[in-house]
């Protein structure tokens, strides 16, 4: 039962590739097709992130770790509210920061917060004092997301083919619909099965940092139409 639930956690972005088929079909109207799919998988990846942040953590809060103490919902309420009010207060300068760089730097900077925020979540189930531990990942979660909100949008239009951006807009808003679909249900399904975390944030922090080698052909396309 423990493979089939970490087979699907795994599966998920390549079922919702096939989903964003469109998506990428645009992206590929050019001539780099692996930039084309890098976008496309990286979306895939990186959107399944604020689902989980208002589904699998709430419950992994107050269910607790191997170690880490399970938390009063109110307590847990407190946590959760921490990325939304830093994302309100970041959100801006962070945006404006990326604004004059890469598309791959935002991108690169996302998953790095997300992978080392996940991460930390993941060792947090393992120490008693684990509740510091998710305070700083919520901190490196917030961050991640500020990068990746505007940098994803930039991303899509600035690499779209010429006459293509609006189509490729429409379609890059499904992206999220998915990702707000699967990934909650197969988190819920894989804490259920474990009872904790663990195992679930380590899986997200490696699928966070492989999708790091999806920015060399997307940087290479941004170069090429720049």
């Amino acid at each position: 039962k423990s493979f089939l639930f970490f087979a699907l956690l795994l599966a998920f972005p390549h079922t919702s590739f096939g989903q964003c088929a469109m998506c990428r079909a645009v992206l590929e109207s050019g001539t780099d097709t692996s930039a084309a799919e890098g976008i496309n998988n990286g979306i895939v990846y990186l959107m399944a992130i604020p689902p989980l942040m208002q589904s699998a953590l709430p419950l992994d809060l107050v269910r607790g770790g191997l170690e880490r103490d399970a938390q009063p919902e109110a307590i847990s309420a407190l946590l959760i509210g921490i990325p939304l009010v830093l994302l309100l207060l970041i959100q801006w300068p962070v945006g404006q920061a990326l604004a004059r760089r890469s598309v791959a730097v935002g991108l690169r900077l996302s998953l790095l917060c997300f992978s080392g925020g996940t991460a930390l979540m993941a060792l947090s189930a393992l120490s008693e004092g684990g509740l510091g531990l998710v305070v700083l990942a919520l901190v490196l979660l917030a961050f991640g997301q500020a990068a990746f909100l505007p940098t994803a949008t930039e991303a899509v239009v600035e690499l779209s083919p010429e006459g293509h951006g609006g189509l490729a807009m429409a379609l890059f808003s499904q992206c999220f619909a998915l990702s707000a679909f699967g990934a909650p249900l197969i988190a819920g399904l894989l804490l259920d099965h474990q009872g904790h975390g663990l195992v679930l944030w380590l899986l997200v922090a490696l699928v966070c940092t492989l999708s790091l080698l999806l920015i060399g052909p997307i940087q290479r396309r941004a170069d090429a139409k720049g």
